[in-house]
């Protein structure tokens, strides 16, 4: 796990036992978005989601938005 400023990135399931647990609600939810807009990126055959998916980096704001990158494949 590495973390920066209110950025914690996270690449295994252990690495989730540092988070409060009152912040466990919020980084949920945000988990729950980069997993679907991964999977709607994967869905789409002209694009291709260039986020690494063995990362989650969570940032610790209380705001409800991720990134993913994406391209157009071809």
């Amino acid at each position: 796990m590495k973390k920066k400023a209110n950025v914690i990135e996270f690449r295994t399931i252990g690495e989730l036992h540092c988070l409060p647990l009152e912040k466990i609600e919020m980084f949920t939810k945000d988990l729950a978005l980069w997993l679907q807009i991964h999977k709607v990126a994967e869905m789409n055959d002209s694009l291709k989601a260039t986020t690494p998916r063995d990362v989650f980096a969570w940032i610790d704001d209380g705001k409800h938005n991720v990134r993913i990158n994406v391209s157009l494949k071809g």
